[in-house]
């Protein structure tokens, strides 16, 4: 072995105990997570805090377990009556017996609910719920497939039935900004018909 082919071998030992050194330390530093930290199942460690915050940030998700407490829904909303992680809790209430099964426990389906008997021009959406011959074309998505606004006339925008569909048509805003003193469609259509308290006296 020429001293070339010697010194070569030598510095791969090198580079290879580094490397093994290199793991070892990286090892060690996963092992053990500080109190305010989690300790995923590869080792790495996570903020406390990012425990049940319904996003998964382990890679095996047990920062995320069943035992997590359900998240809160806002009152617009229909809560499942079972909760899986990364599965659909919190729905919108309109989603609720429209003929279409989105809690993993199917309670947005059961229970009382009263699906329209079908009549003569009604359209019927893609998941067989019917809908009044009225609402086809009202500038509202009554059918979560949207085939009840589809081929319309109507001038504008049409809204899922959570949003306030501006006078105009030209814009639909969340239903919880209809009312909240601001002119959010720019016709002010949203203001308009608004039970708003009376002022106390030194309120403008």
């Amino acid at each position: 072995m020429g001293f070339s082919d010697k010194r070569l071998l030598e510095t791969l030992c090198l580079l290879l105990c580094v490397a093994l050194a290199s793991d070892s330390a990286e090892v060690e530093e996963t092992t053990t997570c500080s109190t305010d930290n989690f300790r995923c199942s590869n080792g790495r460690c996570v903020p406390q805090r990012w425990v049940c915050d319904y996003q998964r940030d382990c890679e095996g998700g047990e920062d995320e377990p069943q035992s997590c407490a359900p998240p809160q829904c806002n009152p617009n909303q229909f809560s499942c009556g079972q909760y899986v992680f990364n599965q659909s809790y919190c729905i919108p209430k309109h989603w609720k017996c429209d003929n279409v099964v989105d809690c993993v426990d199917g309670t947005d389906e059961s229970g009382n609910c009263k699906y329209r008997v079908c009549e003569e021009g009604d359209h019927k959406c893609g998941s067989g719920l019917c809908v009044p011959a009225s609402k086809k074309c009202d500038g509202y998505y009554d059918c979560r497939d949207e085939s009840d606004e589809a081929s319309c006339a109507t001038n504008g925008t049409s809204c899922r039935l959570n949003e306030f569909r501006c006078r105009h048509g030209n814009k639909c805003i969340d239903e919880s900004k209809k009312c909240d003193h601001w002119d959010d469609c720019g016709d002010n259509s949203d203001e308009e018909g608004c039970d708003f308290a009376p002022c106390n006296e030194g309120q403008f």
